[in-house]
């Protein structure tokens, strides 16, 4: 009950903000007289509104009926211009109610959620930005977004024009652009103090996606340079867009023509030949470098961070060169594998990642370029 309480309490100081514009609209109002009153209707108020997780579930319900009913509203008028716009803010709202709930779910706040005001800003040139298109992947889900096709951006003073042009008088189609003016004009109300409040947390998430990605560069498995591309267009880390912000580090590593050096005992071999060095090749593989992300979470295989398929070349005599087998990773460190090399020969091998080698002087200019873009 307090819940709607306060919404009500709400809604009246916002009506009476309406009515405090009711004075925006001239007596005969023109076509250039548009971009005046709307940036008088659009002016910021204030006002206690939603601030809990539930609060404001309902409040973007809320503004996304009336859209709706003003989208029906215009139909039947025949107002197209001022429906495409109700239907655009509707979908607007409808996403802010998902983001919400992905918040309830995750505790995640997502980056550019719809209920923040990168969605409903419209600055002087009265025009609200473009969501890009979300899909509802794992990472997204981390991140609290919610998916959605591409919402357009929107110029709110040129359909307000075209409702003012069309009508035959201009103060008739600025009178029905009225309602949906004061709806807009309580979503952005609210997505500028969703904007102010959330800064904190994701302040607190912008620094964990940092530690994240360190985690990722110095303590993952060490991949070629090739591995790295493969991995980032795998995750779509190339995606230029950014629906999400900040981006968390890939959760898995995709290995792929990996070469190292081991040492590996073939107990048939002869004498001397038992234990030796040998080349192998990761042919493809899957590294899940964070514990929260691997196959067993919860038992002693639970250092078990990658598994890939090798191929083995060694110089004994009497065994072939060359061998194929898996090869397990523990910690994203410790290389373990069971090669064949025909007639009932195997080896055990013990792995080396030659990347182990350079991964030093690698964290070091890591860090420097990170030092130097900050």
């Amino acid at each position: 009950m307090k819940t709607y309480k306060r919404l009500a309490f709400s809604a009246a100081l916002m009506a009476l903000a309406a009515i405090a514009n009711s004075n925006c609209l001239p007596e005969k109002a023109t076509p250039g007289d548009v971009r005046v009153v709307l940036e008088c209707e659009l002016s910021e108020t204030t006002g206690e509104i939603a601030t809990t997780k539930t609060d404001q579930m309902i409040f973007w319900q809320s503004q996304a009926a009336t859209y709706e009913e003003l989208a029906a509203s215009y139909e039947s008028s025949g107002q197209d211009s001022l429906q495409r716009l109700s239907n655009n803010l509707k979908a607007r709202a409808k996403l802010a109610t998902a983001d919400i709930g992905r918040l309830e779910q995750t505790g995640n706040v997502c980056d550019l959620a719809a209920y923040k005001d990168n969605s409903w800003f419209w600055g002087a040139g009265l025009r609200l930005n473009r969501i890009n298109s979300r899909q509802d992947a794992r990472d997204l889900g981390q991140a609290g977004c919610a998916s959605t096709p591409e919402i357009p951006s929107i110029s709110i003073v040129d359909h307000v024009l075209q409702a003012c042009e069309s009508a035959q008088l201009c103060n008739q189609g600025l009178k029905a652009a009225k309602p949906l003016a004061e709806a807009l004009r309580n979503s952005r109300a609210l997505a500028q103090v969703n904007s102010q409040n959330v800064l904190s947390i994701l302040q607190q998430q912008t620094i964990e996606k940092d530690e994240a990605w360190n985690r990722y560069l110095y303590e993952s498995k060490p991949l070629w340079p090739w591995e790295l591309a493969v991995t980032d267009w795998w995750h779509d880390r190339y995606d230029d867009t950014y629906t999400q912000g900040f981006r968390r580090p890939p959760p898995k590593q995709i290995i792929l023509m990996h070469p190292s050096i081991g040492a590996e005992w073939i107990d048939n071999a002869t004498d001397g030949d038992r234990l030796a060095p040998t080349i192998y090749v990761e042919v493809i593989g899957i590294n899940y470098w964070n514990e929260t992300n691997r196959w067993f979470k919860d038992s002693w295989l639970s250092s078990l961070s990658g598994a890939s398929l090798a191929v083995t070349v060694t110089d004994r005599p009497g065994i072939n060169t060359a061998g194929v087998g898996p090869l397990l990773t523990f910690d994203n460190t410790f290389e373990v594998g069971i090669n064949y090399y025909g007639e009932s020969e195997f080896g055990l091998m013990v792995g080396f990642n030659l990347m182990k080698l350079w991964r030093d002087e690698y964290e070091k200019k890591v860090r420097n370029l990170k030092d130097a873009r900050r």
